[in-house]
């Protein structure tokens, strides 16, 4: 497999507040999704994950600004240059997501980015080396509070959707792993929104 080389500030309960990125000029920030293991395991061992899969449901603010803002989808005229690899322009988060830039982020490729606007939903698909107790990915693009322009009393939050929010493949496309539990299920986009999520075994 092959790797990539590669303000708002402050916190409100759980929210993160800020670009992401460290890169002020962005239109677009991230959250991290950090796997943990369960109350139950006394440790974490990688048992062959090779894929990682994570989906994350808008909130008000972000699906409304998707809604609003058609160029700024992933099909957009601006937003084909953000989700994509910035070749033709845009701010390439598919090379972003694994960058190296953040911290504790696990080894990693993005696979896909997938926006489902009909339904609010994102989707990054990552190849991984090894993911264990502590690792963590990257997840976005998400527009940043100076871009999203939520109404009062709102940010632009993503939101679990079930235990498969979080989930590992092997090599063979199983899935060896979901997330049991999440905390919190809320965050807003920011290098301090992080969703932690216990580890699972798919029924």
């Amino acid at each position: 497999m092959r790797l990539s080389k590669r303000s708002m500030a402050g916190v409100l309960g759980v929210f993160g507040l800020g670009c992401g990125g460290g890169d002020d000029e962005l239109r677009n920030g991230y959250v991290r999704v950090q796997l943990l293991r369960s109350e139950s395991q006394a440790s974490f061992p990688d048992e062959g994950t090779s894929r990682v899969i994570a989906t994350l449901q808008y909130g008000e603010c972000l699906s409304d600004f998707y809604a609003d803002n058609p160029a700024q989808r992933q099909e957009g005229t601006v937003g084909a240059g953000d989700f994509g690899d910035g070749a033709d322009g845009g701010e390439g988060w598919l090379d972003r997501l694994c960058d190296g830039s953040v911290e504790g982020t696990a080894p990693c490729e993005v696979v896909s980015i997938v926006q489902n606007v009909e339904v609010g939903r994102l989707t990054v698909t990552y190849d991984v080396e090894e993911f264990h107790d502590n690792s963590q990915v990257v997840f976005g693009p998400l527009p940043t509070i100076a871009t999203a322009g939520c109404a009062a009393g709102l940010l632009p939050t993503v939101r679990v959707v079930s235990n498969d929010s979080l989930r590992g493949e092997d090599v063979e496309g199983n899935v060896i792993w979901n997330a049991a539990s999440f905390d919190p299920l809320e965050v807003a986009t920011g290098p301090n929104g992080v969703i932690r999520a216990h580890r699972g075994s798919p029924e």
